[in-house]
């Protein structure tokens, strides 16, 4: 079943924009958002508006993966949550046995 989704181009599938699936699916995109996202997150914004600019895009993109190792220290956590327990300990073991 082919189907025109009222901007000149055949939409085989019915789509998102309202064909068999129904609903309503906004085509555009918000290119500005895009573009601050990017920025906020030190990424590039890539626009391509067909196959072989796509193509383009995704030639120049590096295919390698880039990692950041981090240390946490956590110790200190588990150190405060003992000294925790020890101290709720002692205080129940005196109210319940307390010395005379």
């Amino acid at each position: 079943m082919d189907c025109d989704d009222g901007f000149g181009r055949d939409d085989s599938f019915g789509g998102f924009g309202g064909g068999s699936f129904g609903g309503s699916f906004r085509r555009g995109i918000d290119e500005p958002t895009l573009r601050q996202i990017a920025a906020m997150t030190g990424g590039t914004y890539y626009s391509a508006s067909s196959a072989d600019e796509l193509h383009s895009v995704f030639s120049d993109l590096p295919s390698y993966l880039i990692t950041r190792n981090e240390t946490t220290e956590i110790s200190i956590a588990f150190t405060a949550i003992g000294a925790l327990l020890a101290a709720i300990a002692i205080i129940l073991s005196l109210l319940w046995h307390p010395h005379p």
